[in-house]
């Protein structure tokens, strides 16, 4: 049942590529309203600073303290930042490491490098279309605890 998310009215002997578009339809409507209230739920937690942040240099911090329980990132969402060589902690700008102090390399995607970390954490990642995610700063993370 939790798989139902929708009805698509089609006739029965209708063509298979008029089945397919009502089907996605409903595919999509479903997606966006996932993401919609996956947002929804960020942004309360962050308003109220329990268990949510928003923002690449929030975000990078949350996913250093392997706090981050479900990262979203907006498609097509890529930033540069730089990567400790020494100890590979992840920032958006920064010349110098704040955990070690090396000298830091830059990197064309910090994003890229937090979804990574992300996964090696055990987090899961959304992928948001939409752009209620873009409003408050294209990544976010819902922290785990």
């Amino acid at each position: 049942r939790e798989l139902i998310v929708g009805r698509a009215g089609v006739r029965v002997a209708a063509p298979i590529e008029e089945i397919t578009r009502a089907a996605r339809a409903v595919s999509e409507d479903a997606l966006r309203r996932r993401e919609a209230a996956i947002v929804e739920d960020l942004r309360q937690r962050a308003a109220g600073a329990h268990g949510g942040v928003v923002g690449l240099e929030a975000t990078l911090n949350v996913l250093a303290e392997q706090r981050v329980g479900v990262l979203l990132v907006a498609d097509e969402f890529h930033a540069p930042g730089a990567r400790c060589p020494a100890c590979g902690h992840i920032g958006p700008e920064m010349r110098q490491c704040p955990v070690c102090g090396t000298t830091n390399a830059e990197v064309d995607d910090i994003v890229e490098l937090a979804i990574e970390r992300a996964v090696a954490q055990g987090a899961e990642v959304e992928f948001c279309r939409g752009t209620e995610l873009e409003r408050v700063g294209s990544i976010a993370a819902i922290e785990r605890y």
